[in-house]
């Protein structure tokens, strides 16, 4: 008997133990970054991405989270994140913006320095509550540019004092 009572309790508690993650996932590996979600409000247009996502009740009513992400130099703004829940308190918006060519992307004040390294990170992991409800999870993917080795560096500069060097050797043997 007091196993099958512990069985029914068990069974009766495991749905308000199970809960799944709302995973956010912008891709900004081209020239328009994409949006990669489930379900909400908005879209992404040339470097502009915004989302607003509604959930039942939100832990914390006032979520201000901002990020500037660096390329690998970890000078070089490539993109900024935004998440807000901004004019309402059920809802979730998250916006990114990313660097446009020939035009400098202006840093968030105050936002968390995040080094992109091109590989799917998480910037944020918000809890939800309610029936179900996991994490509110925001991740982003940036193409990085490739930057060349130091030892890279050092060999080309070995191998363009060799080339001046014969060169001037042969233009000696010439005269």
């Amino acid at each position: 008997m007091r196993l099958g009572c512990g069985i029914l309790v068990a069974t009766l508690a495991l749905p308000s133990l199970c809960h799944a993650d709302f995973v956010l996932q912008f891709l900004d590996s081209s020239e328009t970054p994409k949006l990669i979600t489930p379900s909400g409000n908005g879209g992404c247009i040339s470097e502009h991405c915004g989302i607003t996502n509604t959930f039942g009740s939100l832990p914390n009513p006032f979520i201000n989270l901002f990020f500037n992400i660096y390329d690998q130099d970890g000078v070089t703004l490539s993109d900024t994140l935004g998440i807000t829940n901004s004019p309402c308190t059920d809802c979730i918006t998250t916006i990114l913006d990313s660097d446009v060519e020939g035009t400098a992307l202006v840093p968030i004040p105050g936002g968390t320095k995040i080094i992109e390294d091109g590989t799917l990170q998480t910037a944020a992991t918000i809890p939800l509550t309610g029936t179900g409800m996991g994490n509110f999870v925001v991740q982003f993917q940036s193409d990085v540019a490739e930057v060349p080795e130091p030892s890279s560096i050092t060999l080309l500069i070995l191998v363009l004092i060799g080339v001046a060097v014969t060169a001037k050797q042969r233009l000696s043997n010439v005269e």
